[in-house]
C-alpha cells in the first residue's frame, strides 16, 4: 500500500508518495492529498523518490494538481524522480511540463 507524508520547508509543502501508485491506492490517498494542497498557500513539491508503480490515475492526478496549481499562482515542482517515472513523462511529452525541484 501505498503511503503519503507531508513536511514544510519555509513556505513550501514537501510531499512525498511512498509504494505503489496503483488505482487503488490513488483513489485512497486522493483526499489526504488533496488536504495537503489545500493546507498550504504556498508552491508545493512532489517528492516521486520512494514510488516504485505509478498508474494512469497517478499521472493523471499529478497532471491536475499541475493546473489547480497554476490557476492558484502556484507551482507544482517535482523532486526524485525516478528513471521509469522520467521515462513515461518524455513519452507522453509530459517531460517539459513539469518544475524540477
Amino acid at each position: 500500500m501505498a503511503k503519503l507524508s507531508v513536511s514544510d520547508r519555509g513556505a513550501t509543502r514537501w510531499i512525498r508518495f511512498e509504494g505503489d501508485l496503483d488505482q487503488s491506492d490513488v483513489l485512497e490517498l486522493k483526499a489526504s492529498f488533496d488536504e495537503a494542497i489545500e493546507g498550504c498557500g504556498g508552491d508545493v513539491v512532489l517528492d516521486l523518490g520512494g514510488v516504485t508503480f505509478l498508474s494512469t490515475l497517478g499521472i493523471g492526478l499529478i497532471v491536475s494538481t499541475q493546473d489547480r496549481l497554476d490557476d492558484d499562482d502556484r507551482a507544482l515542482r517535482l523532486a526524485n524522480v525516478p528513471e521509469f517515472i522520467d521515462r513515461t513523462f518524455r513519452t507522453m511529452n509530459l517531460d517539459e511540463v513539469f518544475e524540477r525541484a
